[in-house]
């Protein structure tokens, strides 16, 4: 009979995912992949929000190394994220939480947008970059996920393929309630730096929406900007097949 209690087993070596993995599926707790996974800090927020982990990647191999000292009850995977990945090698979880590289997105670049042909042909270093959001799309079209959250700066939206992304993803049954938060302006103990980011909800569990053109106004940068949102949902329903 399970206890719900993440067994840690960082005595065990190499048998540590797998032992991970097996506890964090006797626990009844919902389940999440970390795409993108950084060090940990996002494993570590759903964590705290009552998920089990079970699955990191990451294309930078310092970061898994790292991620797995954090976490070393998740199974971890090097795989080069902007290219044709195979989703099928990794076990499907409840919900998808993806965070694209957001390096050639930025203003802080100083960064120009390509046309769309351009963009297309990925022929440069920013086009490449940008792609890794289409791992995201790879993976949902694979596991079908209950839920699927982005997050990236709000200069997202401003990508020439955005809206291609975005029907992307309704096309696959999702609609999106999109978020502009700032880190300064969240949770009992907001950061002390103001940290704007986009956060793109897609959940399958929509009726029907009045989220208009997907996108929200990431407003200005000064502080008391709060959060803006756009799709908001308008009828829930049963999950879709």
């Amino acid at each position: 009979m399970s206890t719900g209690k993440r067994i840690h087993s960082g005595r065990l070596g190499g048998s540590a995912d797998l032992f991970g993995r097996r506890a964090a599926c006797l626990s009844g707790r919902p389940t999440a992949t970390d795409l993108f996974c950084g060090g940990g800090g996002s494993t570590l927020g759903l964590e705290r929000a009552g998920y089990d982990v079970l699955t990191a990647i990451n294309h930078w191999p310092t970061a898994i190394l790292t991620h797995r000292s954090n976490h070393p009850n998740t199974e971890h995977q090097t795989w080069n994220l902007s290219a044709d990945t195979d989703f099928r090698r990794i076990r499907r979880t409840d919900i998808l939480w993806v965070s694209p590289s957001c390096v050639w997105h930025a203003r802080s670049g100083g960064r120009k947008q390509q046309p769309v042909e351009a963009e297309l042909r990925r022929a440069d270093e920013g086009s490449v970059d940008r792609a890794t959001a289409f791992a995201v799309i790879a993976a949902t079209e694979v596991h079908r996920y209950d839920a699927v959250i982005v997050e990236n700066v709000p200069e997202f939206q401003n990508w020439v393929l955005y809206e291609w992304w975005l029907d992307g993803m309704r096309r696959l049954g999702y609609r999106e309630q999109i978020l502009i938060l700032n880190s300064a302006d969240v949770g009992p103990n907001p950061v002390a730096q103001h940290r704007i980011r986009f956060y793109g909800v897609h959940p399958r569990w929509w009726c029907k929406s009045d989220a208009g053109a997907g996108r929200a106004d990431p407003g200005d940068s000064d502080p008391g900007s709060g959060s803006r949102q756009a799709g908001h949902p308008t009828a829930v329903c049963d999950a879709a097949d």
